[in-house]
């Protein structure tokens, strides 16, 4: 596809070029400037680098998963506010479960139920000293209701008050279990209960005790607590008839600080294996023409960047996220790739002059870096659109990281290129170019001489690619596989699934994934809460209760609603013939004024069957207006979600009841916010890659110009996150948060490797496809292939790491790069070597006055020793 015919090619590409030409105008007189500066250039760098830097004073650590994961504007937070300004969430929770080890009795028989009294007890034996001051269960824990000085406590042993003699003298266990079904959430204590024919518990498999803390008491000391609470279950208390597994909110949260830095080691690991690649690929094993200053001064490119990414994501605000672990081993994926390209031009690029070289070496390779780096930065910055703020915070680190690395590849690393070729030049040793030798063909291999004719061990690795390639078999074996790779990924797209476990985040090895894992397997069931509050009017409550009878039934109506667990108002209606006095009560059993109804509602909240109910029902503060109700609440449970698409359901069939009921509610559970995330993502992931792919689109026909060209580079990068997508059931993953931004950074990675095979094809200046391909073979693929070793290399310690989202990017990243590699550097070249664009259209080279002439000195000389060799 052409915009004009055979001999109008070249005037029809000359134009098309313009912009290119101005760009490589542009680096080929910064090319002279780095050769005439390099130590001003080098020296601007850092200083920049040092003021930026000043921004991490301002870096601030996120855990909480409302301000992680869940859109900050949606309704599940906001009805989330209004209960805790209310009701509050000024409680933290530490809960552990017991199963007996003989689980052919259970846990109702009351041996168990001793160890699990003796338990309480010894929680309640727990001391902290803090600042001269010790805390206990007691002292710190929620109370029940704000007088009666009772700790907020579910366990089975409140039936028996948690005394012993109560529960020893106690004749029939399972009875008093089952006359007493409604006074607990069983649900959240026992787990795995077995019914008989009557609806009667006649088994359990397991028994959950849950701790309250009260949130506003002293921060340490709680902290404190809760840590000696932790080594008391696991280390201290004897265990005899039971296994525990215990957990608190403190576990969790020194658990998630610990994530953030445990894998640390593994980065040092991945920088080894970086340093060590790019000693062997850039240069020689000889101890001047090596490469190992030039290597670590790659790595401190990427760690300037690194820097100043965290830094102005800091200073603008954004915390740091178990996401933003992503960042370093991005750049040094994405770093390194430039860093090859920019090293092998200059290697690649023949003349006298290191200026002259380092001039023509970056108009070339400049552009190509230019086009992956704004690529990159704008489909990294676009996670901004996204309503996540974990993903929100990963684009402003990583955008800033990539622009800020390639900001410090011009003004650092290749003016430092510069001086390395000046420090070869004059025969003087690597990392250490105050020492100099004089060469000797007779001494060590380490010493000989080498010259710019001379191929390193990538070139020589690489040697027989391009001959592969024209050979009929090898263009069919690489057509086939890429059809098959193709028809697997579409159909590994069929089976994902939307699904984010908020517990993958605990590492396997925690003995928090044993709760989590017993948790799952005993207790299935979820509860959320609905409450009855006024915005605009306050609800009539002696009024409404037919209105708010509807709505509880409506909501146990729900397919995905197994019952009312805590509801004041059937209880109230239940209470009031047995103990209203008479003449109180209307025909229909309701009271017949407001008055006796507030008489006897406060009478029912002081009585046996009502005090449970005191928490659920909150009065008007003002002392005038006691009779006043402003928040009235009914607690239900939800049947176990076999996936994420019935809480999903769950919701919205809760939304549509609250929405429909007359009076001011809405509904609450803390499983809400998480779910929103949920139900948001696919439509986020969707949106984003349409609109990443849309960017690379237009940033490929800004620079390749050629309508083929950017067809035939574009299918590539569809191919390669088609790819990585259609992989997620081999690794067992699913559609949620940091899937979503594995594709942000697949689809930069992907279009890298295409990108700078296609550049450098259409400015190739060769007679023939064929020819055009084995010259970009021979350069370009060296470097691309060598940047695609150095992700692998940056990331395969990652298979190892202790955080789940460092494993899910080791398995995402590599399938991408190993995807980007093969449509890149086999596919797209077969491709190019039968339809590419015609040898005639190709970038016109911008070349200056001295360049020119010293070409063509070249071009004699070259004829001169041709015809040397005839004679």
């Amino acid at each position: 596809m052409t915009c004009c015919d055979d001999d109008q090619q070249a005037k029809c590409a000359h134009v098309a070029g313009f912009g290119q030409r101005l760009l490589q105008k542009g680096f080929y007189h910064y090319g002279e400037l780095c050769h005439r500066f390099p130590h001003w250039l080098m020296l601007f760098a850092f200083a920049v680098c040092g003021l930026l830097a000043i921004g991490l004073i301002n870096i601030e650590e996120e855990t909480s998963s409302n301000r992680l994961w869940v859109p900050q504007d949606s309704r599940a937070l906001r009805d989330q506010a209004i209960f805790e300004s209310y009701y509050g969430d000024d409680w933290e929770t530490l809960a552990v479960i017991q199963v007996p080890l003989d689980e052919a009795t259970g846990v109702l028989t009351k041996p168990v139920l001793m160890e699990v009294l003796d338990f309480y007890d010894a929680t309640l034996a727990v001391v902290s000293e803090v600042g001269g001051r010790n805390y206990t269960y007691e002292t710190l824990c929620y109370l029940q209701c704000e007088d009666c000085g009772i700790c907020r406590t579910f366990s089975l042993l409140a039936l028996w008050n948690f005394s012993s003699e109560l529960l020893l003298s106690d004749p029939d266990i399972l009875l008093t279990v089952n006359l007493n079904l409604l006074e607990l959430d069983m649900p959240s204590i026992l787990g795995s209960p077995e019914y008989d024919a009557q609806g009667n518990i006649v088994y359990a498999a397991a028994i959950q005790s849950t701790f309250f803390l009260n949130d506003s008491l002293s921060d340490d000391g709680r902290e404190q607590w809760q840590r000696d609470w932790m080594d008391m279950t696991r280390e201290q208390f004897d265990f005899v008839l039971t296994s525990a597994y215990p957990i608190s909110e403190q576990a969790l949260s020194d658990m998630f600080q610990d994530n953030l830095t445990a894998d640390l080691p593994l980065l040092m690991v991945s920088g080894i294996l970086v340093i060590t690649f790019m000693i062997l690929a850039l240069g020689y094993l000889h101890l001047i023409h090596g490469a190992v200053l030039m290597s670590l001064a790659g790595l401190v490119n990427i760690a300037m960047g690194v820097c100043v990414g965290y830094s102005v994501g800091a200073a603008a605000g954004y915390p740091i996220g178990p996401i933003n672990q992503f960042v370093p081993f991005v750049l040094l994926g994405i770093g390194v790739d430039d860093l090859f390209i920019l090293y092998n031009q200059f290697e690649f690029t023949k003349g006298p002059s290191i200026k002259g070289r380092m001039a023509m070496a970056l108009s070339k390779s400049g552009v190509s870096i230019t086009v992956t780096t704004i690529s990159d930065f704008a489909v990294f910055l676009l996670g901004l659109i996204s309503e996540l703020p974990a993903v929100q915070s990963f684009a402003v680190y990583s955008s800033v990281a990539v622009l800020a690395d390639f900001f410090f590849q011009l003004t650092f690393w290749y003016p430092l290129m510069g001086l390395d070729a000046r420090r070869r030049e004059a025969s003087r040793l690597d990392c250490v170019p105050c020492f100099k030798v004089e060469q000797n063909e007779d001494r060590c291999c380490c010493l000989k001489p080498i010259t710019q004719d001379d191929e390193s061990h990538s070139e020589r690795a690489c040697g027989f690619i391009h001959k592969f390639l024209f050979s009929i078999p090898a263009k069919i074996i690489i057509l086939l596989a890429a059809a098959t790779l193709i028809g697997l990924a579409i159909w590994g797209c069929t089976q994902i699934t939307r699904e984010f476990d908020e517990n993958e985040f605990i590492p396997s090895s925690s003995f928090l994934k044993d709760y989590v894992r017993k948790s799952e397997e005993y207790f299935a069931e979820d509860t959320f809460t609905i409450t009855f509050w006024g915005v605009t009017e306050q609800i009539d409550y002696f009024r409404s209760r037919d209105e708010m009878l509807t709505l509880i039934n409506n909501t146990v109506a729900v397919p995905q609603v197994d019952r009312l667990v805590y509801g004041w108002l059937p209880s109230f209606i239940e209470w009031l013939p047995l103990n209203a006095p008479p003449g109180t009560l209307a025909p229909n059993g309701w009271p017949i004024s407001e008055p006796d109804f507030y008489t006897l509602l406060h009478s029912f909240l002081d009585s046996i069957d009502g005090q449970r109910f005191q928490v659920d029902i909150i009065f008007a503060s003002n002392a005038t207006a006691t009779d006043v109700i402003v928040q009235a609440r009914s607690q239900f449970t939800s049947v176990n979600a076999a996936q994420d698409q019935d809480e999903i359901d769950l919701l919205h069939n809760l939304y549509a009841v609250s929405d429909a009921s007359p009076l001011a509610n809405y509904v609450y559970s803390g499983a809400f916010p998480f779910t929103t995330s949920i139900d948001n993502i696919l439509r986020e992931v969707i949106l984003s890659v349409l609109i990443s792919l849309g960017i690379m689109l237009v940033v490929l026909l800004l620079f390749l110009v050629h309508p083929l060209m950017v067809l035939m580079c574009f299918l590539c990068v569809i191919c390669t996150v088609l790819v990585m997508v259609g992989s997620f059931p081999m690794w067992g993953l699913t559609i949620n948060v940091v899937s979503f931004i594995m594709l942000f950074i697949s689809v930069g990675i992907s279009l890298d490797f295409s990108a700078h095979m296609s550049h450098a094809y259409i400015a190739s200046a060769a007679e023939t496809r064929q020819e055009r391909v084995l010259e970009i073979m021979k350069t370009t693929s060296l470097s691309v292939c060598s940047g695609g070793i150095s992700t692998i290399l940056a990331i395969v310690a990652l298979a190892f790491a202790i955080s789940w989202p460092l494993k899910v990017f080791f398995q995402l990243l590599f399938t991408t790069t190993v995807a980007a590699l093969f449509f890149g550097v086999l596919v797209l070249p077969v491709f190019l070597s039968v339809i590419g664009p015609l040898p005639k259209w190709h970038f016109h080279e911008f070349k200056s006055k001295s360049t020119a002439a010293l070409s063509a000195n070249m071009d004699a000389s070259n004829s001169s020793s041709d015809d040397d060799d005839k004679l």
